[in-house]
C-alpha cells in the first residue's frame, strides 16, 4: 500500500513540474519601454546607463509599447545578441526596458557604436538599432507615447 501511495505522489509531483517548466517558458512580456535623448546629444562625459535617465532628465522622452508584433520582432532581434569581449565604455542615448508578466526586467542600452543588455557588452546589431530609431522616429512623428 505504501508502494502505491508514494508511485501516486511522484507521479503527480512529476505532472506539477513539468506543468511549472511550461509555464516558465511561456512567459509572456507585458511591455517594452523605450526612452530616449537624441543619438545627436553631445555630453561632458559618456553618459552609463544607469545615469541616463538622471542625466537627460529634461530632455528624456519615452514610448510603451504594448503591440505583441511589435514586441516579438524586438525580442527576436535582442536574442540574436552576442556577447562581445572588447570592452568600450557605452555613451547611452537609449534605455530599453523590457518588462515581464512576473515583474523581471531586462535592460539594453545603445549608443551608437555600443550595445548593452543588463550590464553586459554585446555586439552592436544594426537590425536591432535600427528598429529601435525607427521605432523613435514614429513616436517623434506621431507623438504618441503608447504604441497597442
Amino acid at each position: 500500500m505504501f508502494k502505491i501511495i508514494l508511485l501516486v505522489v511522484f507521479f503527480f509531483l512529476g505532472i506539477n513540474l513539468h506543468a511549472n517548466q511550461e509555464s516558465k517558458d511561456k512567459v509572456s512580456i507585458e511591455n517594452i519601454t523605450i526612452y530616449y535623448t537624441d543619438f545627436q546629444n553631445e555630453t561632458f562625459a559618456n553618459v552609463s546607463c544607469n545615469d541616463f535617465k538622471s542625466e537627460f532628465f529634461l530632455d528624456l522622452k519615452s514610448i510603451i509599447i504594448y503591440n505583441q508584433k511589435i514586441i516579438a520582432d524586438i525580442i527576436m532581434l535582442i536574442k540574436k545578441l552576442e556577447p562581445d569581449t572588447a570592452y568600450e565604455e557605452i555613451d547611452a542615448r537609449a534605455k530599453i526596458e523590457i518588462t515581464y508578466s512576473y515583474l523581471k526586467k531586462d535592460v539594453l542600452c545603445i549608443d551608437m557604436f555600443t550595445t548593452m543588455l543588463n550590464g553586459q557588452q554585446m555586439k552592436n546589431d544594426e537590425g536591432l538599432i535600427k528598429k529601435i530609431r525607427d521605432i523613435v522616429y514614429q513616436h517623434s512623428r506621431k507623438r504618441k507615447h503608447r504604441i497597442r
